[in-house]
């Protein structure tokens, strides 16, 4: 998750630089067909070299046996999880239509996602020494996101980024460490695409 969240703010930061020598958004977004084109061509490398995870584990047919009560609490807390966090698409609109210029619509989201990394790397060593109090710390945190945002002035907009990077912590490391615990047994690839179903249609 960590590596993940340092390539979603390469990615803002490309853009801010092109951005900064007068390209255009056309020109930005093209140019993050490059990392996309690359990160296909690894996942193709990868299934190429590497044991596919269902060749070791015996087939069986997807069916909802054995998912517990446990299982559904947490993909509805995960559901609504996701419908409080602030995505970052409705925030760059905001700043860049009232507050702040295009050029610094992708330097804030890579300051929230950079932050991401680092609270990726805390949360999660914290989460295996302590536990849920940290999952329910860090939603507290991530919670705070739209009033500091939306408060108004520059030093709120600046500490409003790293609580955003706290909710992308808990969104790609909390969530699918928590679930990871509830698992039906042999249903591991339909428990998370359920999962992730409920977390989306929350978002």
């Amino acid at each position: 998750s960590a590596l993940d969240e340092t390539g979603a703010t390469a990615g803002p930061l490309l853009v801010a630089a092109l951005l900064l020598l007068k390209g255009s958004y056309a020109l930005a977004y093209g140019a993050l067909l490059i990392p996309a084109a690359l990160a296909l061509l690894a996942l193709a490398a990868a299934r190429r070299h590497f044991v596919l995870p269902q060749q070791t584990v015996p087939s069986t047919r997807a069916s909802l046996e054995g998912f517990r009560t446990a299982y559904w609490l947490l993909m509805g807390g995960g559901a609504l999880f996701a419908c409080g966090l602030m995505s970052y698409e409705l925030v760059s609109f905001y700043l860049t239509s009232e507050r702040v210029s295009a050029l610094a619509a992708p330097l804030l989201l890579a300051l929230a996602t950079g932050c991401g990394v680092i609270a990726n790397l805390i949360l999660g060593r914290s989460y295996d020494r302590f536990g849920l109090p940290v999952l329910t710390a860090a939603v507290l945190l991530s919670a705070l996101t739209a009033p500091v945002l939306f408060g108004g002035g520059s030093a709120r907009l600046l500490l409003a980024m790293p609580l955003l990077g706290v909710g992308y912590a808990v969104q790609d490391s909390l969530l699918k460490a928590l679930i990871a615990g509830v698992l039906p047994r042999r249903r591991r690839y339909l428990a998370f695409g359920i999962f992730y179903s409920g977390y989306g249609a929350g978002w």
